[in-house]
């Protein structure tokens, strides 16, 4: 058994040894390979010595002419300008000259229309004369008419003599007036006649000239407009010669040429493999020596193998002669080798099946420990949330705030049925209601006014304007009052704007009597109203007058 045991393991170590001699061929061969590959790079090593040296030179002369191109483009960009100028310069000049035979002919319109404005001048001379002329005549006809009446009103005196006129005379007198009166009216319906035909003229002359003066302008500004705006672009073009030199100067300082730029880009595309095969050269000279070596050592160990395998070989052949007669012993110890196969796969489950019950027993373990730390964090939690839920009672509408507000109404109450008693006599008590039943038999909070009066109690809504702003007013110097009195401010001042309008005149005088008798309680009580029997009240007033130039105050 032992010698067969023997047998089965040179036979694995000679399979080993030939797996290894073959991994060992196919390591020579590759190093061969690259021995082989570096040897012919090596060969070529001046070829690629001058290549890559050209290739270092076309570099550098891409990055310098690389490095002109942005100034390049830049000057050929204010090039394109200035040759556009110098193309453009005859049809400006061109242009100019038309322009400006335009606005010479547009001076000689506007010496014509001088002239049609020196005539409607003259029409409106006219116009104005006979304009005056009539006037004058219109008074004297008045005149006239008024002595005609004064003649057939009653007696009267010559103006030179003072004899009292008789009836010849007053018809005499009467006959010359109506010849006078005859005439000056002709004279008029002759003027006006005259001042009704002139009209359509003057009209029509007006108009044209007008429109001739706006269409005039607008040919003169556009005319101007251009000749400028041309004038301007002749000066840069007529510049532009000098400037394109300039920059064709600075061109050829420059020193860069497009052409000779595509033809070393050209070239350096061409030789864009110089650097790769530099880079293998390198590697061939640094790796070659180590290459060698690793095929020699490859070599010798195949040759190491091949003899072990000889050996092995050897040593087979002579075993497989002593175990020939061996094969009802490898019977009897295949069934063992099966029996202890049956038996160690099934001490393999059990292993197996142990191994899994402990991780679960680890992770039952696991689970308990979180559960009794989940369970003292409930525990924590729970005791929180019941703090929590009396806080929020405690800090809610019906906890600390409802105390609170139930400690203050008894005294809001007080101070604003003091105020309220001053200003009804006695006759309006107020009260204040933070509960209110349910109709299941509960309570809400709530905040109702209940105002007691000579009609009984009822809600605060219900009362009038008059009565509100009283009760209002009461409340609100009430609550001033307590809030001051709660913090430790002071409250020096009192404002009050408008309100009285809703009072009759005896609810007046009371809310004036409850100022004045609360007015030791504040520095100063400032009333803001439109009513002058309320203004007399007070001693100092601030009265503001609006004008129309803006409002002013004065202190009285």
């Amino acid at each position: 058994r032992e010698r067969y045991q023997d047998l089965g393991l040179l036979h694995a170590q000679v399979e080993g040894l030939r797996e290894e001699i073959q991994q060992l061929q196919g390591q020579a061969s590759q190093n061969e390979g690259r021995v082989q590959r570096f040897k012919e790079i090596k060969g070529r090593e001046a070829a690629i010595d001058q290549t890559y040296q050209r290739y270092v030179q076309i570099k550098e002369t891409n990055d310098s002419l690389t490095g002109l191109v942005q100034e390049y483009s830049r000057l050929q960009a204010q090039m394109e300008p200035l040759i556009h100028q110098a193309q453009i310069l005859p049809l400006l000049e061109k242009e100019l000259g038309e322009w400006t035979v335009e606005l010479d002919r547009l001076q000689d319109r506007e010496q014509n229309l001088e002239r049609h404005r020196a005539e409607v001048q003259e029409i409106e001379v006219q116009r104005n004369t006979l304009d005056a002329e009539n006037q004058r005549l219109r008074q004297e006809m008045e005149g006239l008419k008024a002595k005609m009446q004064m003649l057939a009103d009653g007696d009267v005196k010559c103006p030179l003599c003072g004899t009292p006129l008789g009836g010849e005379g007053k018809e005499h007198i009467n006959k010359e007036y109506e010849e006078q009166g005859t005439n000056l009216a002709d004279q008029y319906r002759k003027n006006r006649s005259i001042l009704e035909a002139m009209e359509p003229h003057y009209t029509e002359r007006i108009a044209s000239v007008r429109g001739e003066q706006q269409d005039l302008d607008q040919g003169k500004g556009k005319a101007q407009n251009r000749v400028g705006t041309l004038t301007q672009q002749l000066d840069e073009a007529r510049k532009a010669p000098q400037a394109h030199e300039v920059l064709l100067t600075r061109l050829q300082d420059l020193g860069y040429d497009p052409v000779l730029h595509e033809e070393v880009k050209a070239t350096l595309g061409e030789l864009s493999e110089a650097e790769e095969w530099k880079r293998q050269l390198q590697e061939a000279n640094l790796m070659l020596p180590e290459a060698l070596e690793n095929m020699k050592q490859v070599t010798l160990l195949i040759q190491r193998r091949d003899e072990s395998v000889a050996q092995g070989e050897k040593q087979m052949k002579t075993i497989a002669d002593e175990v020939t007669t061996l094969p009802e012993l490898e019977k009897r110890l295949g069934e063992v080798e099966r029996a202890y196969a049956e038996t160690h796969a099934t001490q393999q489950n059990l292993v197996a099946r142990n191994g899994f019950l402990i991780e679960r027993l680890k992770e039952y373990t696991k689970i308990e420990e979180q559960k009794l730390k989940a369970e003292t964090e409930l525990a924590a939690l729970t005791e929180q949330q019941q703090i929590f839920e009396e806080l929020s009672i405690a800090f809610g509408r019906t906890g600390v705030q409802s105390l609170i507000i139930e400690a203050a109404i008894p005294e809001l109450e007080s101070y604003a049925n003091d105020l309220l008693s001053r200003m009804t006599d006695n006759t309006m008590h107020l009260r204040l209601e933070t509960q209110r039943e349910t109709q299941r038999g509960g309570s809400v909070e709530t905040l109702e006014i209940k105002v007691a009066d000579d009609l009984g109690t009822r809600s605060y809504d219900t009362f009038s304007g008059g009565e509100a702003f009283r009760i209002n007013l009461a409340l609100r110097i009430g609550l001033s009052k307590l809030l001051a009195h709660r913090s430790g401010a002071p409250l020096p001042t009192l404002f009050l704007d408008e309100g009285f309008g809703t009072q009759d005149a005896t609810g007046r005088e009371r809310i004036l009597d409850v100022l004045q008798a609360i007015g030791e309680d504040f520095e100063r009580i400032l009333v803001i109203t439109h009513m002058d029997e309320i203004k007399d009240a007070f001693p100092v007033r601030i009265e503001v007058s609006k004008l129309k130039t803006g409002s002013t105050f004065a202190i009285t």
